[in-house]
């Protein structure tokens, strides 16, 4: 594997200083600028975090404002659009630096990587939905079981034990690598990061459609194909799977380099469970690694349950929507709207709509004071009660 070791690093242009490193911290480097003088400009701090190739502004009320990383040495004076973090992986690159207000500053050689860990520019996957599923990663360098993360629901499948084979058969291609993975359990999120390259999938028992579900005197109708289920969302997401027992929409934002800043999945379930209808997000921040794990993401996951017969008995409506705090919703919820109430034959005319009345239970003590039970307008004509 390639190992990281800081330098110092000096403008291009022999113009504006450069940036030495003063600190370490795990895989997080700190340099802090210097000018031509040899002045120390502690405003100015920039870290890079070898374990997810992201450079960063530590500083944010100072220079630099932002960052853009490209393979040429030279770059347009004036505003130019700078990302607050960018993704450097080789010693071949270069970093682009604008000041505090979006104007171009100076540009510094990408420096610190030895060895030739692969470089990858896909992930692909065959028959993903089965216990065995064959990668192919297109890459230079070389690539060795110990370069692969590959976690499903958040555990990393390399602690499996017999009879699962997490990592195997892999074999070397004309355009980089192949390998196997087999798993006895296969259902959940699957997250593969190589390199600065991410694949994410999810699997379930089936992926074809579900039926409509209906329960008591509720019907729970969702669609069934994607066109309908994107257009649920604002077609904010950029795919959403389809599985008996659940859909789950899949959403990520991208660096300029094509790398993944943000992946996020929200799960809703279609099947009703004891509690109701379940549904589940889950994020991957790349932009914000966690120190605790030391991953180079940050990752989260909130769940709960939507209950269309408890709701119509609580607030009057089957339907609600889901404060998930997503990042590809509108105003980060998801609107459940699903549930309608069956039309019923009426038993009367004074109810004004023909759905099936819910009366009062009264208890009176009657007949030889024997505790009777009535209930006011319902006759053994319309169910029975008990």
């Amino acid at each position: 594997m390639s190992t990281f070791t800081p330098t110092t690093l000096v403008d291009v242009n022999s113009s504006a200083g450069e940036f030495r490193h003063t600190s370490t911290n795990g895989s997080v480097h700190t340099y802090t600028r210097y000018e031509q003088n040899g002045n120390i400009d502690a405003g100015n701090t920039i870290s890079y975090n070898e374990s997810d190739y992201k450079w960063r502004d530590v500083n944010t009320s100072d220079h630099p404002g932002g960052f853009v990383v490209n393979t040429s040495s030279t770059y347009s004076s004036g505003t130019f659009t700078a990302t607050s973090t960018a993704t450097g992986t080789a010693n071949a690159e270069f970093i682009h630096l604008s000041n505090h207000y979006g104007v171009y500053w100076f540009t510094i050689p990408m420096n610190g990587w030895s060895s030739s860990g692969p470089t990858v520019t896909s992930i692909t996957v065959a028959n993903e939905i089965a216990n065995t599923r064959q990668f192919t990663v297109t890459h230079t360098g070389s690539l060795t079981a110990s370069d692969i993360d590959y976690k499903i629901n958040g555990v990393d499948i390399t602690s499996l034990g017999s009879p699962n084979t997490p990592i195997t058969n892999l074999q070397t291609t004309s355009t980089g690598s192949t390998f196997d993975s087999y798993t006895v359990a296969k259902n959940g999120t699957h997250f593969i990061k190589i390199g600065t390259k991410v694949l994410t999938f999810y699997v379930s028992t089936s992926n074809s459609a579900r039926s409509p579900l209906s329960n008591s005197d509720l019907s729970v109708t969702f669609p069934t194909t994607k066109t309908e289920w994107l257009q649920h969302v604002s077609n904010n997401y950029n795919d959403v799977y389809l599985y008996t027992t659940s859909v789950v929409y899949h959403g990520h934002l991208s660096y300029g380099s094509g790398d993944f800043r943000i992946i996020e999945y929200l799960r809703i379930g279609t099947s009703y469970q004891t509690n109701g209808f379940y549904w589940k997000l889950e994020t991957w921040d790349f932009a914000t690694p966690d120190s605790n794990t030391g991953e180079s993401y940050t990752y989260t996951s909130s769940t709960g349950y939507v209950d269309p017969v408890a709701l119509l008995e609580s607030t009057n409506s089957p339907n609600t929507t889901i404060p998930v705090s997503a990042n590809f919703l509108t105003n980060s919820t998801f609107d459940w709207n699903f549930a309608s109430e069956n039309a019923q034959a009426p038993t009367s005319t004074s109810n004004g709509g023909g759905k099936r009345r819910r009366y009062p239970i009264i208890s009176t003590n009657l007949f030889d004071r024997q505790k009777s039970i009535f209930s006011i307008g319902l006759t053994h004509k319309d169910e029975t009660l008990f």
